[in-house]
């Protein structure tokens, strides 16, 4: 192997650009607030313990370093929470007798209770009378990033992550982004391709777990009419699509040896050829891959070519967990809400609800999701969200206690480090599991706290469900007749997704229903 695998660089939000020992201090983030513009806001503490804090003080501070005000919220007391130095780098934190209900990590607070350096490293999060949410927890001192990317969050892992994407936009070498399934791989090739020079060219997508061996040089650059039977005109491939721009190859850890075998030429001549063609011809594409599987370890075990993954590897960043992030789970969980919310016709739930009316969305709910883990990330909580907007929309708040005991999977399920064995997954499971997420992939697997990648395989070894590219042509087209090419009815009927379906479709050159 001409460079050992342990001496690739790998760019991580959080390697490499940790403050000095000492730095890291710790800080108060506004998770929740009954005024949705105050999420994110931050109080530094550091040198200005002891503080008290209450209705009235102290300030508050933007992302740009603005002040923002005190809380401000009138349902919190005057009377202050204390908060001071203790031993060994903790934080002692002191209610007051009159003063305004706390709770820390879900449990009630009262009298005084030290906060351990741990704890503060993990992150505690307080509610304050059941209307504000803070997180507690140790910051960097990390320059904001000017531009957002399209991504939502200001933590210092985002703020590092943004840094690194520009850094990888003005390089024309592959990306591999590496990270958990759901942690928004695909919005960070996005914002390498929108900021760097190609941004005007095309972005093409495509997920390699769902590609088949047998059509994978179909798929990724073309064939010719009659290249094999059903090909009854030219078509571009991925390749051709993304030619000027950039082509984002999702899961690239699932492909198998003969796809990875193809990549691996083009990467290195940068010339592709239709399926039934003679000729080559060049293509002018950057490659942004991605992954949740552990490509090192592959490479050692043999499943992974390592000069494709040195190929692919010019750039490699790593993309944070949303564990990783708590501070960020309160304004994507707004922003997730505010959006559906709007096309139900219902944005003014989000709105600061008047004096002695309680917010439709309970400041206690919110505490209680900054503790989940969200072994599906980012994903899994815009998926809940969508829930909670759809169930509650027409109602004055929300009920906690059913979104927090509403469809979630058994414990016996995972395993000691909490993440969901794909084993305990029943067939029967799987099929219910889909049918309730409308046989989408992501959502579903969001729900069941696996990747993409690993519920292709269930799909694959199981009986009851099938992939849209795995249904013989003449069924589509007799399912498509039966339902007067009603592509919506048709993908109920074959029990697939609306937009795998649409895909197959147009690949097949069966016409349909466009919509």
């Amino acid at each position: 192997m001409k460079k050992r695998l342990e001496q690739l660089e790998t760019i991580d939000p959080g390697d490499g650009q940790a403050p000095a020992p000492g730095r890291r201090l710790a800080c108060l983030t506004i998770a929740f607030h009954p005024d949705t513009s105050r999420i994110g806001d931050r109080l530094p503490l550091g040198e200005a313990l002891p503080i008290a804090l209450s209705r009235t003080g102290p300030s508050f501070r933007d992302w740009r370093g603005e002040t923002t005000g005190p809380l401000a919220c009138l349902n919190l007391s005057r009377r202050p929470l204390k908060l001071a130095s203790a031993n060994a780098g903790g934080i002692s934190i002191a209610t007051t007798a009159g003063g305004s209900r706390v709770e820390l990590d879900g449990q009630s607070a009262d009298g005084c209770r030290v906060i351990s350096e741990d704890e503060l490293e993990a992150g505690v999060v307080l509610c304050l009378a059941q209307r504000v949410v803070l997180l507690l927890h140790l910051a960097d001192d990390v320059e904001p990033c000017p531009d957002e990317l399209g991504m939502i969050g200001r933590s210092d892992e985002m703020e590092r992550l943004r840094r690194l994407l520009l850094q990888a936009s003005a390089h024309s070498a592959p990306v591999l982004l590496l990270g958990e399934s759901g942690t928004g791989k695909e919005l960070a090739a996005r914002a390498i391709h929108d900021a760097g020079p190609r941004r005007e060219r095309p972005f093409v997508c495509v997920n390699l777990a769902a590609v088949p061996s047998s059509m994978a040089a179909s798929e990724l650059f073309g064939h010719t009419s009659g290249a094999f039977t059903g090909a009854d005109r030219d078509q571009r491939g991925y390749f051709e699509q993304a030619d000027g721009g950039s082509l984002f190859l999702d899961e690239v850890g699932s492909a198998e040896p003969q796809l990875q075998s193809i990549l691996l030429r083009v990467l290195e001549t940068g010339e592709i050829q239709r399926l039934g063609s003679r000729e080559s011809r060049r293509v002018d594409v950057r490659v942004i891959a991605a992954t949740d599987a552990d490509l090192e370890k592959a490479v050692a075990e043999g499943a992974f070519r390592a000069p494709l993954f040195h190929r692919l590897a010019g750039f490699v960043v790593r993309v944070p967990a949303l564990r990783e992030r708590r501070e960020d789970i309160g304004r994507l969980l707004t922003h997730f809400l505010c959006a559906e919310l709007e096309a139900l016709g219902a944005e003014h739930r989000m709105r600061e609800p008047e004096r002695g009316r309680s917010p439709w969305l309970p400041a206690g709910l919110v505490a209680a999701l900054l503790r989940r883990p969200w072994p599906g990330n980012v994903r899994e909580l815009r998926n809940l969200a969508r829930r909670m907007a759809a169930g509650f929309h027409q109602l004055e708040a929300i009920d906690p206690e059913e979104i927090l005991g509403r469809q979630q999977p058994p414990a016996a399920r995972t395993d000691a480090g909490g993440r969901v064995r794909p084993a305990s997954i029943s067939d029967d499971e799987l099929a219910e599991a889909m049918q309730a997420h409308g046989w989408r992939i992501g959502a579903t697997a969001a729900w069941l706290g696996i990747s993409r990648n690993t519920l292709y395989s269930l799909i694959r070894q199981g009986a009851r469900v099938r992939l849209a590219n795995d249904i013989p042509a003449d069924e589509i087209r007799r399912c498509l007749e039966a339902c007067a090419g009603d592509l919506p009815s048709a993908a109920q009927s074959l029990q697939v997704s609306l937009r795998a379906l649409k895909l197959r479709v147009q690949k097949l050159g069966i016409r349909g229903d466009p919509e």
